[in-house]
C-alpha cells in the first residue's frame, strides 16, 4: 500500500504467509523489496522523502521461543537510511483459525 503526503511517501511492504515467520524472509525477501524500492521507486519522488515500513502477516507462532527468536532476528535486517529513503523497523502481525473465524496479533 502506498500513502502520499506533500513531503513524504509512505509504502507498507506487505509479505504474507500461510506459515509461521522464518528467518528468509528477514535474510532475503524483504532486502529485495526494499532494494527493488530504492531503485525503482525512489527515483519516481525525487522531492520526497520515501519512508518503507516492512509489514509480515504470518501464522501464529506455536512455541513462544521461536516468536522472540524471530523477533532477534528481525533486528539484524540492514536498514541503511538516506536522506530521502528511510526504513522502519520490521512489524509482525500473526494470525490463528478457529473452525470459520481468524483473529490477528499483532506482535511487534
Amino acid at each position: 500500500t502506498m500513502q502520499t503526503t506533500e513531503k513524504s511517501v509512505i509504502i507498507n511492504i506487505i509479505e504474507l504467509k500461510c506459515v509461521e515467520a522464518y528467518n528468509e524472509i528477514i535474510d532475503n525477501q524483504i532486502p529485495w523489496y526494499i532494494e527493488w524500492m530504492r531503485n525503482y521507486i525512489l527515483p519516481t519522488f525525487p522531492r520526497k522523502v520515501v519512508i518503507i515500513n516492512p509489514v509480515i502477516i504470518a501464522k501464529e507462532f506455536r512455541v513462544q521461543h521461536t516468536l522472540r527468536s524471530f523477533k532477534d532476528h528481525c533486528e539484524t535486517l540492514s536498514r541503511a537510511n538516506a536522506r530521502n529513503f528511510k526504513v522502519n523497523p520490521v512489524s509482525l502481525i500473526t494470525y490463528r483459525t478457529d473452525n470459520n473465524n481468524i483473529s490477528f496479533t499483532k506482535e511487534f
